[in-house]
Order: C-alpha cells, then structure tokens, then sequence
C-alpha cells in the first residue's frame, strides 16, 4: 500500500513538473512573439572577461527592435567590441583628432539604429572643416565607474585618444558596490578584487524573457521597495556573483542610489562606493593627462547626475547637459526626451548632445564652429542620408542635399552592414 501510494506521487509529481515545465515554454515563446520588451537585456551577447567582467564580442552583429516604433534595426560589434559600424585600427588615429565616450547603456543606446547615437552625428560635424576627427564609442550597457575606467585603460586605442569623455549615469554608483571589483583600503589606497565567473543558472535565466516580466512586474507593484534591484542588475548585465556580495544584496534591501542620496539616507553601500567613486575618477584623469588627454566627466541631461556634484573631485572637469539641455530648450524636460517605452534618450536628444559636443570639441581645439543654421543644415542632410524613420525639424529642411554628398555619409557605414548582408 505504501509503495502504490509513493508510486502515484510520485506520478503526480512529475506530471507537475512536467506541466509547470511546459507552460514555462509556451509562456517564454508567446512572450518573445508578442511582447519582444524585454529582448535587448534578454537576448544580449557578452563574453567573460577576467579584467571587466564582461565585454561585447567583437566582430558580432545582431537585430533589435526600436522600443517605440518596432521597426528592426542593426546592432553591430566592430574590431575592438565597439557598437559602432566601422573599424578601427591604430593606423587610423593617426595624425587625427581622437575622441573616445565611455559610459552605460545610455552611450551604447541598443534601442537606436548606430548612426542615430549621438557619437556619430558628431563625427560628422567635426569631420566638415580640414581637421581629420575620430568618434569613438566605447560604451557597453552595465557598466559603472570601474568597468568604464578599465576599459579605457586596457583598451588599444585608449593612448590615441586626445579627448576622453565619461558620461556618468546615476546607478554607475550602484555598479561599484555591486561589482565589488574595487574598494579602498585602510589607507585609503585603491584595491582590485578579481572578476569573478558568473554562475551558469544565472546564465541561463538571464536569457528567459520571463525573468524580466516578473522583475517587471515586482518593481511595478511595489516601486519603492527594491529588494530585487541588485539581483535585477546582476542578471541584466551578467556580473560576477561572489557569495559575500550575493548575501548582501539578499539581506540588505538596500534602496535605490537615487532614494538614498535624495533622502540623505546613510547607506553604506553608497557610502564606500562614492569614496571608490572619486579615487577611480583622480585615477583616470590622471591616466588619461598622462597620455595627453583632456578628461572630462559628463552628467547625463536626466538630471540625477546633480546629485553627485557634490561628491565630484573639484579638479575634475563637468559637463552638465541637464544645464545645458535646460539653457537649449524652453521648460525642458528629459520625460519629453526619452522614448515613449524606454528611458533612454531618443533620437532627437541625440541630435541635440551632438551639438552640444561638437561646439565643446571645437572650443577646446580652438577651431571656429559652425554657425545654428549651418548645424541646422549639416545634420538635416546627414539623417538624409538613412531611413530609419526619424527626421530632425529644421527650419532647413527645404534645402534638400545633394544625392552624392548623401552617398558619401551612408558609405561611412556600409562596409560592416554589407558584410551582415553577405553572411
């Protein structure tokens, strides 16, 4: 009797986990079809890499779609792990004006066709008058501080560079405490702790869709509470996951950087992180002056980078966009910058950054820039030149260019897109 009564349980139990297991993948197929949100954190390509975590392959190429009109559009890795569509040798910042941006999704922009991000706009502007400039972006989604920092000074390209700007986002803070990869120790002294491997179950449910539904969900009904937003990162991004850190996370329920720093809430999380935070800056800035560059730290026009400013080491260079987005614009709002879907800046922040860029790049290189109209005008035939469904409006708008000059730009980018085409 015993035995028949283990037995149907035993039944029973499978048939459940057989079931459960079944609409599992029925639940992650209908939402991959239907409701394709979450596919840039779900389907994202990384590679382990013992000094950053994690890095973009190079030479990859894959499609995503715009979060707000759904149209398909190119992500492309080039030669160094870049989201730009072209190539960069050695060779090729030589006797040019180099310019490198690192920072967090909010540079790399997946939601974004590549010739939309602000990067390259500006590449164009600059490259109009006799000086030869190079571009680059150097930004991957999840980085913080430290990551960014170590990209720049691992990276081959990163002596060429004669500009470096790091494009802060508020939870880069939340990066470095998570990440664990650096800390100070009792004399104050930067330290390294190793990047760890990321276990395989976080692998795995780092690409189910439903993950980030539930996450989702769970932020949605309880927005205030952000017991999950460590673990939310870690999975998003594919950090390493020491056991120490994990525990912490579970047991600390930590608020967010942005409630902590608003309430002036002692957090030690934020605490050691900003300390971390303004030696890793010092470092870099001293690197980058080492290597003949000028540094410059850049506040994301969201307006939470106003609640660093603080904390920013007085000898480090600022670039507010916020301020400057707000001098631009009448009443401006980053709600009314952002995609619809996404809080990410959309194509028209972009276009606005790219301006903003491209008077401070001209002005620190002592160049003459172009007047409002004639920006006006060069940018109206540069987005001319693709179809991705958004225009800039431009009182210049009528001048329509002339059908080689916008060959010409589109060439820029076509070799990496006509290799996708042929594989």
């Amino acid at each position: 009797m015993a035995s028949h009564t283990l037995k149907t349980w035993t039944q029973n139990l499978l048939m459940t986990v057989v079931s459960v297991g079944l609409t599992l993948v029925l639940a992650e197929i209908a939402l991959r079809l239907v409701y394709p949100k979450y596919e840039l954190a779900a389907e994202a390509q990384f590679q382990p890499d013992s000094l950053r975590i994690t890095t973009r392959p190079a030479n990859a190429r894959h499609t995503v779609n715009h979060p707000d009109n759904g149209r398909t559009h190119l992500v492309i890795y080039n030669n160094h792990g870049m989201r730009q569509h072209r190539d960069f040798a050695p060779e090729d910042l030589a006797d040019a004006v180099n310019v490198g941006f690192f920072g967090d999704s909010y540079m790399e922009n997946l939601g974004l066709p590549g010739p939309y991000s602000f990067t390259e706009p500006l590449d164009y502007l600059l490259n109009r008058g006799e000086q030869r400039f190079n571009v680059l972006n150097f930004g991957q989604s999840g980085y913080g501080t430290d990551q960014s920092y170590l990209a720049y000074r691992y990276s081959e390209l990163g002596p060429a560079l004669d500009h470096v700007f790091y494009v802060f986002c508020i939870n880069d803070i939340r990066n470095i405490y998570e990440n664990d990869l650096f800390f100070l120790d009792d004399n104050g002294e930067l330290q390294r702790n190793p990047a760890l491997a990321t276990p395989w179950w976080i692998k795995l449910i780092s690409r189910l869709h439903l993950t980030y539904l539930l996450q989702d969900g769970y932020n949605r009904l309880f927005p205030r509470k952000n017991a999950w937003q460590g673990f939310d990162a870690r999975i998003m991004q594919e950090k390493h996951a020491d056991k120490h850190v994990r525990k912490r996370m579970r047991t600390d329920r930590a608020k967010s950087v942005e409630d902590s720093m608003l309430e002036g809430e002692d957090n030690p999380d934020v605490t050691r992180a900003l300390a971390v935070f303004q030696v890793l800056l010092k470092r870099w800035r001293d690197l980058a002056r080492a290597n003949g560059a000028e540094f410059s730290l850049v506040l994301l026009p969201t307006g939470y980078g106003s609640l660093v400013t603080a904390v920013i080491p007085e000898d480090i260079r600022v670039i507010d966009l916020h301020a400057r987005f707000d001098a631009a614009i009448p009443d401006y709002r980053y709600d009314d910058w952002h995609f619809e879907n996404d809080r990410h800046w959309a194509e028209a922040a972009n276009r606005l950054a790219a301006t903003i860029f491209y008077r401070e790049i001209a002005g620190q290189a002592a160049r003459e820039a172009l007047a409002e109209d004639e920006i006006d005008q060069a940018l109206f035939t540069y987005y001319s030149a693709f179809d991705y469904g958004w225009m800039p409006a431009t009182q210049s708008a009528a001048e329509a260019a002339v059908q080689p000059e916008l060959e010409q730009i589109a060439g820029k980018y076509a070799a990496l897109e006509q290799d996708t085409a042929s594989n």
